[in-house]
């Protein structure tokens, strides 16, 4: 790794002299690139609003996949999990709760961790990725960012990026309503009202209300599991006096009531699928707030840029920890968030420029507090927590046996406050004809620090006794109350630099890059319940040395994931039938990479660093017109393709086992036809199959999900500004897990989501 490590570097020192040699010619160029302002590029509509680029992101040397308003009507894109398997590469399983918002691409993914792919709206980070996973409402297009982004992005983008872009007043004026229902009394109504009110003032309104009943029934309860009813909202404010100056205000706001984590036992003897039937009331709720503020500042060959962001996240999450009709464990989890962003960026905007450049400032401070007590029930303290204390007595044969009081149920409780902040420094530049005419080099740095923290106290109390042999008395009961407290903390900094090349072929771009990304690092507090039972029976019977502070705070940290990029890609345009096409292949080394899994008890979750991995991938996607026009939207047959392979692997044994919960094959393929019937009618449909390929679910991967396709279909009718259309998805009810993962002892999974049919009724004015 040194060699490519020097020749980052050394790009990157050329590429800073090459930006400021040009500085003084860069003062006469006056006619600038508006980043508000919508352009044709390449064959489709893309608005130039990326705050820490200087250039359109179709322009620059990297995987990309932009959707704009009339793909995500296409996909059906509601939520982000509607995004798997259009992107390649790209993963977003629906499962547990709204809560999960696990992301995977390329090979590098989080489950319960924190995320390992940004996500933007407008330019501002979202810091928590329990808040990702809502219902989309005024979003004009969305675009993912494939490889680590971490030179202009920073921490938790070493897997991409996504961003959302709202809709603006100035270009995308109007009313629009769509009211939708389905089976399993899916219901949703989705409203946005965009108006100029007059040159320099824009508003722009949205909501959407949103519920379904739920796919699996719960036997015990006697409910279905995992109903939802969420609502949204969206406010958004323009002020543009001038070209010199563009501002903008819009809030954000979001609650969601979801049963949750709908996860079926299978039988340990014949590997059946037991009935869902844990007697818990699983469920999760949050309460969301966003609040972005956007100010541009127009200069005759620069831009001034800011973007102040503000988050504030309430949820609730209980979890059957057991998953049965056991009364064993239960969690419930509150969580509370208050997060504050600032960027700064300072770029040219000429397009005629040979340098193009940025230079950005990068805060942010997150404060969370937790409060997730454990209660054991009378069934999981005699099972688990007594099968604990008898595996210990048996370790040790000269302890005693040791018997726990299940009479009545006993409460952990666990607080916890988790600031976390952190600085970045960060410039890139791109040289046009280097050395070469239409090879362009883009080299750029990052420094960049995070800083975490964790203020934790546990409290547990259990009645214990030893055994003696017959024909000793029986003792009393023994209790000692435990409790944990303490500060942990721990920062770190990267370097994070990035060097590209990229030809320019006419009809088409080739490049290749290298870049750095990182995960942050934190605490593992789910863990603390394993911890503490075992410290209480320990102090209980003075046996043992007492755990320090600094020992209990080295088993509850887990250190920072770091990737390493390389990649050759093709991006074609315009040729013969073929609208856009792009072929890529990546290699990603990992180091440190976290993986969760189920504490020894199943009572928790824990992340730890388990050496390297590796990706190595190949993903390609294509836009097809098999017939007509398909900026016209009349008469027009298409079809849209897109296919990511991801080979990843965990190293460090003789035999590299495959990073679980990663799909190695991720495909769509939707074929859209458009039919005009007069001037002001038309018909309109899309087939599309959807699939992934082999998902394995353990670290020893000997589970796995095998291939699975999901056909889906839409036909309607529009005439004018009135749309009627019939929808399906799973059209052929395929059966396929989501979720499976073991804990105490015996295996759990969720189902995906069966067949829907609905239909839908839009208005736009």
């Amino acid at each position: 790794m040194l060699q490519p490590k020097l020749f980052f570097y050394s790009m990157t020192l050329l590429a800073l002299s090459c930006n400021f040699s040009s500085l003084r010619a860069q003062g006469d160029a006056m006619e600038g690139l508006d980043s508000l302002r919508t352009i044709d590029l390449e064959g489709f509509e893309v608005q130039a609003y990326s705050l820490q680029s200087s250039r359109p992101v179709e322009l620059q040397p990297l995987s990309a996949t932009r959707l704009n308003t009339q793909a995500l009507d296409r996909y059906a894109i509601t939520d982000l999990t509607r995004l798997t398997s259009r992107i390649p590469s790209l993963y977003i399983p629906d499962y547990g709760s709204r809560q999960s918002s696990a992301i995977y691409l390329r090979g590098v993914g989080a489950r319960s961790s924190g995320q390992t792919i940004g996500f933007y709206i407008d330019g501002v980070p979202y810091l928590s990725k329990s808040s990702f996973n809502f219902d989309l409402v005024g979003i004009s297009s969305i675009e993912v960012l494939r490889g680590p982004q971490g030179t202009l992005y920073g921490r938790n983008a070493m897997a991409g990026i996504i961003n959302l872009y709202t809709k603006s007043a100035f270009t995308d004026p109007g009313l629009s309503v769509d009211l939708g229902y389905g089976n399993y009394d899916h219901l949703r109504l989705k409203a946005e009202y965009h108006k100029r009110l007059s040159e320099q003032w824009g508003i722009s309104i949205g909501g959407s209300l949103a519920q379904r009943d739920g796919y699996r029934y719960n036997v015990v309860r006697q409910a279905a599991q995992d109903s939802m009813r969420s609502a949204s909202a969206l406010l958004k404010l323009e002020y543009r006096p001038s070209q010199q100056l563009r501002s903008s205000l819009s809030a954000s706001y979001e609650q969601i009531e979801q049963g949750a984590f709908p996860y079926q036992r299978l039988d340990r003897k014949s590997g059946a699928l037991l009935p869902l039937d844990n007697n818990e009331a699983a469920l999760y709720r949050r309460r969301s707030l966003s609040l972005r503020w956007r100010t541009i500042l127009n200069g005759d060959w620069w831009q001034l840029e800011s973007a102040t962001g503000y988050q504030h996240l309430s949820d609730r999450m209980g979890i059957d920890m057991d998953a049965s009709r056991l009364p064993a464990f239960f969690l419930d989890q509150r969580v509370r968030q208050h997060a504050l962003t600032q960027e700064i960026v300072l770029k040219n905007k000429s397009e005629d420029d040979r340098v193009h450049w940025s230079w950005g400032l990068f805060a942010y401070y997150d404060h969370n507090r937790l409060s997730s007590p454990v209660t054991l029930r009378p069934a999981g303290i005699s099972s688990l927590v007594q099968r604990g204390l008898d595996m210990m007595s048996k370790s040790n044969p000269k302890a005693p046996k040791i018997e726990v009081d299940a009479s009545k149920e006993v409460l952990n409780a666990n607080e916890f406050i988790k600031p976390d902040m952190g600085a970045a420094l960060y410039y890139e530049g791109m040289v046009r004809d280097f050395f070469v005419a239409g090879l362009d080099l883009t080299a750029g740095v990052r420094f960049d620090y995070s800083h975490q923290a964790i203020d934790y106290d546990s409290r547990l109390s259990l009645r214990l006794r030893p055994i003696l042999p017959a024909p000793a008395p029986q003792l009393p009961w023994m209790q000692h109350p435990t409790r944990l407290s303490g500060l942990a903390k721990q920062g770190s900094w990267q370097v994070l630099p990035k060097v590209a090349l990229q030809y320019d072929l006419g009809r088409g771009k080739l490049f290749a890059s290298m870049s750095k990304g990182f995960k942050s690092g934190g605490y593992n507090e789910q863990t603390l319940t394993e911890i503490i039972r075992k410290v209480n029976v320990l102090e209980t019977f003075k046996m043992g040395k007492p755990m320090s502070e600094a020992e209990l705070n080295k088993s509850l940290a887990f250190a920072p994931e770091i990737a390493w990029n390389y990649e050759l890609g093709l991006k074609l345009r315009s040729l013969a039938f073929v609208d856009r096409m792009h072929l890529s292949v990546y290699y990603t080394d990992v180091q440190n990479l976290q993986l969760t899994h189920f504490v020894s008890s199943g009572a928790g979750r824990m992340i730890s660093n388990v050496g390297r991995s590796y990706s190595l991938g190949f993903e390609a996607s294509a836009a097809l017109s098999l017939w007509g026009d398909p900026s016209t939207q009349r008469d027009h047959l298409g079809l849209n393709l897109n296919y990511g392979f991801t080979h990843a692997r965990l190293r460090g044994s003789e035999r590299e086992s495959r990073v679980p919960f990663i799909p190695e094959h991720t495909y769509s393929a939707m074929l859209v036809a458009n039919k005009a019937l007069g001037h002001r009618m038309r018909l309109f449909s899309e087939v599309e199959l959807l699939g992934l390929a082999n998902i394995y679910w353990t670290e020893d991967n000997t589970t796995r999900e095998p291939a699975y396709g999901l056909l889906s279909a839409r036909l309607g009718y529009s005439y004018g500004p009135v749309t009627l259309s019939l929808w399906g998805r799973n059209l052929l009810d395929k059966e396929y897990r989501a979720f499976y993962a073991l804990s105490m002892g015996s295996a759990m999974m969720q189902l995906g989501s069966p067949r829907t049919l609905g239909v839908e009724l839009g208005l736009k004015l």
